[in-house]
Protein backbone atom coordinates (compact mmCIF):
# COMPACT_ATOMS: atom_id res chain seq x y z
CA UNK A 1 0.00 0.00 0.00
CA UNK A 2 2.70 2.47 0.99
CA UNK A 3 4.84 1.69 -2.05
CA UNK A 4 1.97 2.06 -4.53
CA UNK A 5 0.79 5.31 -2.97
CA UNK A 6 4.34 6.71 -2.81
CA UNK A 7 5.00 5.98 -6.50
CA UNK A 8 1.62 7.46 -7.43
CA UNK A 9 2.25 10.55 -5.31
CA UNK A 10 5.67 11.08 -6.91
CA UNK A 11 4.19 10.90 -10.41
CA UNK A 12 1.33 13.24 -9.51
CA UNK A 13 3.72 15.69 -7.84
CA UNK A 14 5.74 16.12 -11.03
CA UNK A 15 2.61 16.73 -13.10
CA UNK A 16 0.84 18.99 -10.58
CA UNK A 17 4.01 21.07 -10.24
CA UNK A 18 4.27 21.41 -14.02
CA UNK A 19 0.63 22.54 -14.12
CA UNK A 20 1.27 25.22 -11.50
CA UNK A 21 -0.97 23.65 -8.84
CA UNK A 22 -0.65 25.28 -5.41
CA UNK A 23 1.08 23.04 -2.81
CA UNK A 24 1.79 20.31 -5.40
CA UNK A 25 3.42 17.88 -2.94
CA UNK A 26 0.54 17.85 -0.46
CA UNK A 27 -2.00 17.77 -3.30
CA UNK A 28 -0.21 14.80 -4.89
CA UNK A 29 -0.04 12.82 -1.63
CA UNK A 30 -3.69 13.51 -0.84
CA UNK A 31 -4.95 12.43 -4.27
CA UNK A 32 -2.71 9.34 -4.39
CA UNK A 33 -4.11 8.09 -1.08
CA UNK A 34 -7.66 9.09 -2.03
CA UNK A 35 -7.41 7.22 -5.34
CA UNK A 36 -5.88 4.00 -3.99
CA UNK A 37 -8.41 3.88 -1.16
CA UNK A 38 -11.21 4.64 -3.68
CA UNK A 39 -12.28 7.53 -1.46
CA UNK A 40 -12.74 10.00 -4.30
CA UNK A 41 -12.14 13.07 -2.15
CA UNK A 42 -10.43 15.88 -4.04
CA UNK A 43 -8.85 19.15 -2.99
CA UNK A 44 -10.27 20.75 -6.14
CA UNK A 45 -13.81 22.14 -5.98
CA UNK A 46 -14.79 20.43 -9.25
CA UNK A 47 -13.01 17.11 -8.59
CA UNK A 48 -10.67 16.51 -11.57
CA UNK A 49 -12.66 18.39 -14.22
CA UNK A 50 -9.82 20.90 -14.50
CA UNK A 51 -7.55 18.12 -15.79
CA UNK A 52 -9.92 16.66 -18.39
CA UNK A 53 -7.30 17.37 -21.05
CA UNK A 54 -4.36 15.96 -19.06
CA UNK A 55 -4.13 12.19 -19.75
CA UNK A 56 -1.07 11.77 -17.51
CA UNK A 57 -2.87 12.84 -14.34
CA UNK A 58 -6.06 10.95 -15.21
CA UNK A 59 -4.18 7.74 -16.07
CA UNK A 60 -2.14 7.90 -12.85
CA UNK A 61 -5.32 8.33 -10.81
CA UNK A 62 -6.90 5.48 -12.80
CA UNK A 63 -4.03 3.06 -12.15
CA UNK A 64 -4.07 3.82 -8.43
CA UNK A 65 -7.85 3.38 -8.28
CA UNK A 66 -7.84 0.11 -10.24
CA UNK A 67 -5.09 -1.38 -8.05
CA UNK A 68 -6.99 -0.41 -4.92
CA UNK A 69 -10.32 -1.67 -6.24
CA UNK A 70 -9.03 -5.05 -7.45
CA UNK A 71 -7.49 -5.59 -4.04
CA UNK A 72 -4.54 -7.10 -2.26
CA UNK A 73 -5.46 -10.61 -3.37
CA UNK A 74 -4.61 -9.73 -6.98
CA UNK A 75 -1.38 -7.94 -6.02
CA UNK A 76 -0.10 -10.87 -3.95
CA UNK A 77 -1.15 -13.45 -6.54
CA UNK A 78 0.45 -11.51 -9.39
CA UNK A 79 3.68 -10.97 -7.44
CA UNK A 80 3.96 -14.66 -6.54
CA UNK A 81 3.35 -15.64 -10.15
CA UNK A 82 5.96 -13.16 -11.44
CA UNK A 83 8.54 -14.37 -8.92
CA UNK A 84 7.92 -18.04 -9.67
CA UNK A 85 6.31 -18.90 -6.33
CA UNK A 86 3.14 -19.81 -8.21
CA UNK A 87 2.86 -21.34 -11.67
CA UNK A 88 -0.45 -19.63 -12.45
CA UNK A 89 -2.73 -16.96 -11.07
CA UNK A 90 -5.33 -18.20 -8.61
CA UNK A 91 -8.84 -18.92 -9.82
CA UNK A 92 -10.39 -15.90 -8.08
CA UNK A 93 -7.65 -13.64 -9.43
CA UNK A 94 -8.35 -14.77 -12.99
CA UNK A 95 -12.07 -14.09 -12.57
CA UNK A 96 -11.44 -10.65 -11.04
CA UNK A 97 -9.01 -9.60 -13.79
CA UNK A 98 -11.26 -10.81 -16.61
CA UNK A 99 -14.44 -9.22 -15.26
CA UNK A 100 -12.70 -5.95 -14.38
CA UNK A 101 -11.08 -5.62 -17.80
CA UNK A 102 -14.34 -6.55 -19.55
CA UNK A 103 -16.32 -3.93 -17.62
CA UNK A 104 -13.71 -1.24 -18.29
CA UNK A 105 -13.59 -2.03 -22.01
CA UNK A 106 -17.36 -2.33 -22.49
CA UNK A 107 -18.16 0.78 -20.45
CA UNK A 108 -15.57 2.88 -22.25
CA UNK A 109 -16.83 1.80 -25.67
CA UNK A 110 -20.50 2.42 -24.82
CA UNK A 111 -19.90 5.86 -23.33
CA UNK A 112 -17.63 6.78 -26.25
CA UNK A 113 -20.35 5.87 -28.74
CA UNK A 114 -23.53 6.93 -26.94
CA UNK A 115 -22.92 10.24 -25.18
CA UNK A 116 -23.25 13.33 -27.44
CA UNK A 117 -21.42 15.48 -24.89
CA UNK A 118 -18.33 13.33 -25.27
CA UNK A 119 -18.72 13.37 -29.05
CA UNK A 120 -18.19 17.14 -29.02
CA UNK A 121 -14.72 16.75 -27.49
CA UNK A 122 -11.48 16.14 -29.41
CA UNK A 123 -10.91 12.44 -30.11
CA UNK A 124 -8.24 11.95 -27.43
CA UNK A 125 -10.23 13.76 -24.74
CA UNK A 126 -13.37 11.89 -25.78
CA UNK A 127 -11.69 8.52 -25.30
CA UNK A 128 -10.02 9.58 -22.05
CA UNK A 129 -13.30 10.98 -20.71
CA UNK A 130 -15.19 7.79 -21.56
CA UNK A 131 -12.51 5.62 -19.95
CA UNK A 132 -12.12 7.75 -16.83
CA UNK A 133 -15.85 7.87 -16.05
CA UNK A 134 -16.11 4.13 -16.67
CA UNK A 135 -13.14 3.56 -14.38
CA UNK A 136 -14.49 5.79 -11.62
CA UNK A 137 -17.82 3.94 -11.62
CA UNK A 138 -16.30 0.45 -11.88
CA UNK A 139 -13.78 1.00 -9.09
CA UNK A 140 -16.31 3.13 -7.12
CA UNK A 141 -13.58 5.73 -6.59
CA UNK A 142 -15.94 8.65 -7.25
CA UNK A 143 -13.67 11.11 -9.07
CA UNK A 144 -15.03 12.79 -12.18
CA UNK A 145 -13.27 14.57 -15.04
CA UNK A 146 -16.55 15.66 -16.65
CA UNK A 147 -19.80 16.96 -15.07
CA UNK A 148 -21.94 13.91 -14.34
CA UNK A 149 -25.17 15.85 -14.87
CA UNK A 150 -24.15 16.54 -18.47
CA UNK A 151 -24.40 12.87 -19.46
CA UNK A 152 -27.50 11.64 -21.29
CA UNK A 153 -29.86 9.07 -19.73
CA UNK A 154 -28.39 5.97 -21.47
CA UNK A 155 -24.89 6.91 -20.29
CA UNK A 156 -26.18 7.47 -16.74
CA UNK A 157 -27.77 4.01 -16.74
CA UNK A 158 -24.48 2.48 -17.90
CA UNK A 159 -22.70 4.19 -15.00
CA UNK A 160 -25.43 2.91 -12.65
CA UNK A 161 -24.85 -0.67 -13.82
CA UNK A 162 -21.09 -0.33 -13.34
CA UNK A 163 -21.57 1.13 -9.82
CA UNK A 164 -23.87 -1.75 -8.87
CA UNK A 165 -21.19 -4.29 -9.83
CA UNK A 166 -18.39 -2.23 -8.29
CA UNK A 167 -14.96 -3.48 -7.25
CA UNK A 168 -13.58 -6.82 -6.08
CA UNK A 169 -13.28 -8.78 -2.81
CA UNK A 170 -10.63 -7.52 -0.36
CA UNK A 171 -10.31 -4.36 -2.45
CA UNK A 172 -11.10 -0.87 -1.24
CA UNK A 173 -14.22 -0.35 -3.38
CA UNK A 174 -17.91 -1.07 -2.96
CA UNK A 175 -20.64 -2.78 -5.01
CA UNK A 176 -21.81 -6.39 -5.13
CA UNK A 177 -18.31 -7.37 -6.40
CA UNK A 178 -17.02 -8.72 -9.69
CA UNK A 179 -16.86 -12.33 -8.47
CA UNK A 180 -20.52 -12.18 -7.46
CA UNK A 181 -21.35 -10.98 -10.97
CA UNK A 182 -19.39 -13.90 -12.47
CA UNK A 183 -21.26 -16.33 -10.21
CA UNK A 184 -24.65 -14.81 -11.06
CA UNK A 185 -23.91 -15.01 -14.79
CA UNK A 186 -22.91 -18.66 -14.36
CA UNK A 187 -26.14 -19.35 -12.43
CA UNK A 188 -28.24 -17.86 -15.23
CA UNK A 189 -26.29 -19.68 -17.94
CA UNK A 190 -26.42 -23.13 -16.35
CA UNK A 191 -30.02 -22.73 -15.21
CA UNK A 192 -31.09 -21.97 -18.78
CA UNK A 193 -29.17 -25.07 -19.88
CA UNK A 194 -31.10 -27.13 -17.31
CA UNK A 195 -28.00 -28.09 -15.35
CA UNK A 196 -27.94 -28.26 -11.56
CA UNK A 197 -24.19 -27.77 -11.12
CA UNK A 198 -22.82 -24.23 -11.48
CA UNK A 199 -19.47 -24.08 -13.28
CA UNK A 200 -17.00 -21.28 -13.92
CA UNK A 201 -14.03 -21.78 -16.24
CA UNK A 202 -14.43 -25.54 -15.90
CA UNK A 203 -14.63 -25.51 -12.11
CA UNK A 204 -17.63 -26.24 -9.93
CA UNK A 205 -18.77 -23.44 -7.65
CA UNK A 206 -19.70 -24.71 -4.17
CA UNK A 207 -23.35 -24.39 -3.24
CA UNK A 208 -22.50 -22.11 -0.30
CA UNK A 209 -20.88 -19.61 -2.67
CA UNK A 210 -23.88 -19.73 -5.01
CA UNK A 211 -26.22 -19.00 -2.10
CA UNK A 212 -24.04 -16.13 -0.92
CA UNK A 213 -23.97 -14.49 -4.35
CA UNK A 214 -27.73 -14.73 -4.83
CA UNK A 215 -28.46 -13.57 -1.27
CA UNK A 216 -26.16 -10.56 -1.62
CA UNK A 217 -27.77 -9.68 -4.95
CA UNK A 218 -31.29 -9.95 -3.50
CA UNK A 219 -30.42 -7.95 -0.37
CA UNK A 220 -28.73 -5.23 -2.43
CA UNK A 221 -31.72 -4.63 -4.68
CA UNK A 222 -34.26 -4.94 -1.87
CA UNK A 223 -32.46 -2.23 0.09
CA UNK A 224 -32.03 -0.12 -3.05
CA UNK A 225 -35.71 -0.46 -3.97
CA UNK A 226 -37.02 0.51 -0.54
CA UNK A 227 -34.63 3.46 -0.32
CA UNK A 228 -35.54 4.72 -3.79
CA UNK A 229 -39.27 4.62 -2.97
CA UNK A 230 -38.67 6.60 0.23
CA UNK A 231 -36.53 9.16 -1.60
CA UNK A 232 -39.23 9.60 -4.26
CA UNK A 233 -41.89 10.10 -1.58
CA UNK A 234 -39.74 12.69 0.18
CA UNK A 235 -38.69 14.48 -3.01
CA UNK A 236 -41.49 14.22 -5.60
CA UNK A 237 -40.05 17.20 -7.49
CA UNK A 238 -36.87 15.32 -8.37
CA UNK A 239 -36.43 13.05 -11.38
CA UNK A 240 -36.41 9.30 -10.79
CA UNK A 241 -33.11 8.85 -12.64
CA UNK A 242 -31.38 11.50 -10.52
CA UNK A 243 -32.48 9.85 -7.26
CA UNK A 244 -31.70 6.36 -8.58
CA UNK A 245 -28.18 7.48 -9.43
CA UNK A 246 -27.81 9.06 -5.98
CA UNK A 247 -28.99 5.90 -4.20
CA UNK A 248 -26.82 3.51 -6.22
CA UNK A 249 -23.81 5.79 -5.77
CA UNK A 250 -24.36 5.79 -2.00
CA UNK A 251 -24.92 2.03 -1.70
CA UNK A 252 -21.81 1.41 -3.78
CA UNK A 253 -19.83 3.95 -1.70
CA UNK A 254 -18.98 5.74 -4.94
CA UNK A 255 -19.66 9.38 -4.14
CA UNK A 256 -20.68 10.51 -7.61
CA UNK A 257 -23.76 12.71 -7.86
CA UNK A 258 -25.87 14.41 -10.50
CA UNK A 259 -26.30 17.33 -8.13
CA UNK A 260 -29.06 15.93 -5.91
CA UNK A 261 -27.09 15.69 -2.66
CA UNK A 262 -27.46 19.33 -1.69
CA UNK A 263 -31.17 19.29 -2.61
CA UNK A 264 -32.08 16.43 -0.27
CA UNK A 265 -34.06 17.01 2.90
CA UNK A 266 -32.51 16.02 6.26
CA UNK A 267 -34.44 12.74 6.18
CA UNK A 268 -33.34 12.16 2.60
CA UNK A 269 -29.72 12.67 3.61
CA UNK A 270 -30.22 10.22 6.47
CA UNK A 271 -31.39 7.60 3.96
CA UNK A 272 -28.24 8.22 1.91
CA UNK A 273 -26.15 7.84 5.08
CA UNK A 274 -27.81 4.49 5.83
CA UNK A 275 -27.10 3.33 2.28
CA UNK A 276 -23.46 4.36 2.49
CA UNK A 277 -23.07 2.59 5.82
CA UNK A 278 -24.73 -0.58 4.55
CA UNK A 279 -22.59 -0.59 1.42
CA UNK A 280 -19.38 -0.05 3.32
CA UNK A 281 -19.85 -2.35 6.29
CA UNK A 282 -21.95 -5.17 4.89
CA UNK A 283 -20.50 -5.90 1.47
CA UNK A 284 -16.87 -5.24 2.39
CA UNK A 285 -17.12 -7.38 5.54
CA UNK A 286 -18.37 -10.33 3.50
CA UNK A 287 -15.54 -9.89 1.00
CA UNK A 288 -12.81 -9.67 3.64
CA UNK A 289 -14.17 -12.66 5.56
CA UNK A 290 -14.33 -14.85 2.46
CA UNK A 291 -10.88 -13.78 1.30
CA UNK A 292 -9.28 -14.64 4.65
CA UNK A 293 -6.32 -16.96 4.30
CA UNK A 294 -7.30 -18.67 7.56
CA UNK A 295 -10.53 -19.96 6.07
CA UNK A 296 -10.19 -23.57 4.88
CA UNK A 297 -11.10 -24.22 1.23
CA UNK A 298 -14.65 -25.35 0.64
CA UNK A 299 -14.60 -28.47 -1.49
CA UNK A 300 -17.52 -30.84 -1.46
CA UNK A 301 -16.33 -32.86 -4.43
CA UNK A 302 -13.21 -33.17 -6.54
CA UNK A 303 -12.99 -30.27 -8.95
CA UNK A 304 -14.84 -27.76 -6.76
CA UNK A 305 -13.30 -24.33 -6.37
CA UNK A 306 -13.36 -21.92 -3.46
CA UNK A 307 -14.27 -18.75 -5.36
CA UNK A 308 -13.76 -15.57 -3.34
CA UNK A 309 -16.91 -13.45 -3.21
Amino acid sequence: TVHVQAIGAAALYAMFRAEGVENPLWTAIFHAVSAFCTAGFSLFSNSLEGFAGHPGILLTISILSILGAMGFLIVVDTWRTMTGQLRHLGFSSKIILRITMALLAAGTLLLFLLDPGLAALPADQRLMGAFFQTMTATTTVGFNSLPIASFVAPAILILCFLMVIGASPAGTGGGIKTTSLATLLAIVSFTLKGRAEIMLMGRRIPEARVHLATASFAFYFALLGVSLILLLLLHPQMEVLVLLFEAISALGTVGLSMGATGELSPLGKLIIIVLMTAGRVGILTFGIALASAKEPPVETEKGDTDLVL
